[in-house]
């Protein structure tokens, strides 16, 4: 997948497009550093727009295009793992049907990287324990032919130099079998842990999140009403009239604000 064409997809935000993720004044402002990211992107600036939207992203995380470019700025980077964590974390948000097919699209290519990735990295792993034993066996080996057959007290001498030798090579065996287990209990322990938070975050943090996210609608939906109704009012009462020209004003001068 060519990641840097998936930049693209992102266009700048006005202000019908926004929800409520913070506060109306932040929001404002967020959206504003987010358009600005994206200008940086058009003219080749990817390394400070990926810092520019990894801090965006991790001050507002119900902020769902920012999070969803920051994925696509790791992806492109080749930081396949941090991508991967990152896109499901965006997955849990609010996204249109689009968005999400978009995401879903990305998640898939990642995926096939951390895999590969992950599989190169196990099978290191195994062929350097594979090759661990022989390598002490090797040695063991060289260390034998290296000393002549001897008559007498010398005989006595390598027989004990060779014994010792032998020892040593059980030790190690034995400290390498000892060291699977310790992987493995490691391994089982990172498991149990992961599946844990993963649970945690379910049913504890998620659902927290969706209410937060309906109360934002809601106070998002009870602002577009108080909106039209001092609307409606400023073409007939010039108090209203003012109300809304100072609000007319705030807005502007949050949009102009970074």
């Amino acid at each position: 997948m060519n990641w840097k064409l998936r930049v693209d997809y992102f266009q700048a935000l006005s202000e019908e497009d926004l929800s409520l993720f913070a506060p109306p004044r932040e929001v404002m402002l967020a959206a504003s550093s987010y358009n600005t990211v994206l200008e940086m992107l058009s003219v080749g600036q990817f390394e400070a727009s990926q810092e520019r939207i990894r801090q965006i992203s991790t001050d507002y995380p119900l902020f769902a295009q920012a999070s969803h470019l920051y994925a696509v700025l790791l992806a492109s980077a080749g930081e396949f793992e941090e991508a991967e964590a990152q896109f499901k974390r965006v997955r849990l948000l609010e996204l249109s049907e689009e968005e999400s097919r978009h995401l879903e699209e990305e998640l898939a290519a990642v995926l096939k990287e951390t895999s590969r990735i992950r599989r190169e990295r196990e099978r290191l792993k195994l062929r350097e324990s594979m090759l661990l034993p022989i390598r002490a066996e090797m040695a063991a080996s060289i260390l034998k032919k290296a000393s002549p057959p001897q008559k007498g007290r010398w005989k006595k001498s390598n027989d004990a130099f060779h014994a010792e030798a032998d020892e040593a090579y059980a030790l190690y065996q034995e400290d390498q079998a000892k060291e699977r287990r310790k992987t493995a209990i490691m391994v089982i322990s990172a498991l149990a842990l992961a599946i844990a938070l993963l649970l945690f975050f379910f049913f504890i943090v998620r659902p927290g999140i969706l209410r937060r996210q309906r109360k934002q609608a809601e106070l998002s939906s009870r602002l577009d009403y108080l909106e039209n109704a001092v609307r409606e009012l400023a073409g007939k009462d010039q108090g209203a009239a003012d109300l809304w020209e100072k609000y007319a004003d705030w807005l502007k001068e949050a949009q102009t604000q970074k």
